[in-house]
């Protein structure tokens, strides 16, 4: 890893514990600092949630037009004029438009991080780089949260609007430090390329059948890894009548595990097969979820040993797949179009937030295997179709840690059978 890279991990760090400051606390703020009651909070939240669908559309052409670079840095300035806009948040209009802000800021940065992430790591370091940047921000989100609460405790609030305050800071200082890394800053003239403007670069995507069957097994990956955060805290505590405590401590144990466990785990995965990898990481989450199911016919004491073995489960799973996936990913697509192909998979997130929660609530009322079974099916399906999309999608075959092929922009064409 490049040793003058420490300006950008210093604003991906810096940029986490923001975040950590403000997502513990985002429905409190406004209740607590505004008059807006807890269904406008709400409304606008969710309103501003579908604005991201078309946003990271516009971010992947965004970041092939001006290079992902710059557009992280637009990303962050998006951001802290949003989050700036909620300290004067006086009307649900407000609101919604500070809010609407914010997600396509927020958007626009998921798309264009993993592209910078591909031209600051060298070929055969990106999941080194993902792995890193993953932990940091497990820490960041960890320390900002723990911040937020001694903010609230001993200022009420002030409390709340000083975290709203820090956390703008946080992405102009994120933009600042990203602007001085020197690594990207001299790679391509991202406007001169032929394939970056216009609708070309969408058909390529768009004609890419492998990669958009992968991108089809994301929102299984990304529906499974949500189910832990909406499902399993309601189930262990209504369902399988464990201590209120029991949630909040399987999340803080997934945080510290993602922090400390991203350079050991990607250190055993080094130099196995991507397609294997994920395969064995659907496993690895099908019997963790098969862990939640027992944990609700078990006896109390049972019950609580396997919800802390699922969450070591889930949380290695996720510490698999994230790193892979995203090489995977950047690795898809050509240079010209690599914020198209990025934002096409980002969808999935913002298609699962959409549905996860009315499905998963609606599962949930009709018991154990109707909330777990499918999930683990899921998981399953996953795990074989990962292995047929192994046959045409090269990217899929590399080894974790290894170089990239030499050609890549051609790939795609090849994918078509042309």
């Amino acid at each position: 890893m490049p040793a003058d890279t420490g300006r950008l991990l210093g604003a991906f760090g810096i940029d986490a514990l923001g975040g950590g400051l403000f997502l513990p606390f985002s429905v409190l703020f406004f209740t607590m600092t505004t008059s807006l009651g807890l269904q406008q909070v709400g409304l606008a939240l969710s309103i501003a949630a579908i604005a991201r669908l078309p946003a990271t559309g516009g971010a992947g052409m965004l970041t092939d037009r001006i290079g992902p670079k710059n557009a992280v840095i637009i990303s962050n300035l998006v951001q802290a004029i949003g989050f700036a806009g909620y300290l004067f948040v006086d009307s649900f209009t407000q609101m919604l438009l500070a809010a609407v802000v914010v997600q396509v800021g927020n958007s626009l940065f998921w798309v264009a991080y993993p592209a910078l992430v591909h031209e600051v790591a060298d070929k055969a370091g990106q999941e080194r780089w993902f792995a890193l940047i993953n932990a940091l921000r497990n820490a960041g989100l960890a320390v900002g949260a723990l911040g937020a609460s001694l903010a609230v405790a001993l200022g009420g609030t002030i409390g709340y609007q000083l975290i709203v305050a820090v956390n703008t800071a946080s992405f102009v200082v994120a933009a600042i430090l990203t602007r001085l890394d020197p690594i990207p800053s001299q790679r391509r003239d991202y406007s001169r390329e032929p394939g970056a403007a216009g609708a070309a670069g969408w058909v390529a995507v768009l004609r890419d059948r492998p990669f958009l069957g992968f991108v089809g097994v994301n929102l299984g990956f990304a529906l499974l890894s949500l189910s832990f955060v909406i499902a399993v805290p309601v189930f262990l505590v209504d369902l399988a009548h464990l201590p209120g405590w029991t949630p909040g401590t399987l999340l803080a144990l997934n945080a510290i595990l993602g922090a400390l466990g991203a350079a050991p785990v990607v250190a055993a995965i080094t130099g196995r097969r991507r397609d294997h990898v994920l395969f064995s990481s659907q496993l690895i989450i099908g019997v963790g979820y098969g862990c939640v199911l027992l944990a609700g016919l078990a006896s109390p004491g049972l019950s609580l040993a396997l919800a802390l073995l699922a969450a070591v489960l889930v949380t290695t799973t996720e510490l698999i797949q994230g790193p892979a996936v995203s090489a995977i990913v950047n690795e898809s697509a050509g240079d010209q179009d690599r914020g198209r192909y990025i934002s096409v998979y980002q969808m999935t997130f913002s298609i699962v937030d959409i549905i996860a929660p009315v499905a998963l609530t609606t599962a949930l009322t009709h018991g154990p295997f109707a909330t777990w079974l499918p999930l683990i099916v899921i998981a399953a399906l996953d795990a074989v179709v990962i292995l047929l999309l192994s046959r045409h999608l090269s990217a899929l075959t590399l080894r974790i840690g290894h170089a990239t092929p030499a050609d890549p922009v051609t790939r795609p064409i090849e994918a078509d059978g042309l």
